[in-house]
Parts: C-alpha cells; sequence; structure tokens
C-alpha cells in the first residue's frame, strides 16, 4: 500500500493504492492519524487506486470517522472502486460515511478554493 497526502485548501486529501490490509493498516492509521492532529477541518480518503480492504482496514477508516465527527470535523471517502464499494455496502457502514464519486467533487463541498502543498 502507498498512500500520498496532499493539502489543497482547507483540506487534507490522502490517495491510497494498493492494498489495505492487516499487515500495511498501521502505515495508514499513521498518516490519518498525523492528519487528524493537524487540526484539518475536512479529510478526504481518495480510495480510487485501493483495490483491496480487509476488516483491519475498514476499522482504521471507522476510527478517523468517529474521531473527527467527535471534533465536529468532517472525514469522507471518495472514488470507491466497484470492490471496495460492494465491501462498504455489504457490511453494512456506507451509511455511516459521506462518499463522492470523485475526489472533484469532494473537493468542491469542502475547499476554500485555496490551494498549497
Amino acid at each position: 500500500m502507498e498512500t500520498l497526502v496532499e493539502q489543497i485548501g482547507n483540506v487534507c486529501v490522502i490517495r491510497v493504492q494498493g492494498r489495505i490490509q492487516a499487515a500495511t493498516v498501521k502505515d495508514l492509521e499513521t498518516i490519518l492519524n498525523k492528519c487528524i492532529r493537524d487540526t484539518y477541518p475536512t479529510i478526504v480518503c481518495n480510495l480510487e487506486g485501493c483495490d483491496f480492504i480487509d476488516s483491519s482496514g475498514l476499522r482504521v477508516l471507522l476510527l478517523a470517522l468517529k474521531q473527527m465527527s467527535a471534533e465536529k470535523r468532517d472525514f469522507v471517502l471518495s472514488s470507491l472502486n466497484k470492490y471496495i464499494h460492494d465491501v462498504f455496502h455489504v457490511s453494512g457502514i456506507a451509511k455511516l460515511f459521506e462518499i463522492f464519486d470523485s475526489e472533484q467533487r469532494a473537493l468542491a463541498k469542502f475547499d476554500d478554493g485555496n490551494r498549497s502543498v
């Protein structure tokens, strides 16, 4: 699994490539926790390049959602492929997340228009 983190305006975008599974989930958890500590008002987790997620990956995303929600901040998902989309729906957790069909649509809702790196 590889991740790319980018600040776009006041939004932290995390792009995930590869498999989110027990062997790799700690790296994602570390990145999510750093972005949460950095107090971004919104985190967009783009899963377009993610081709597999197991229960440990779902747990980490749910924990990030819970922490951000408790602080009245937004944690959203974008760009789920069919497999990942099905996992979220079959597991019943899709209804907990705000899911956008593209990163651009998520940014359109949350980005203040200022771009930085």
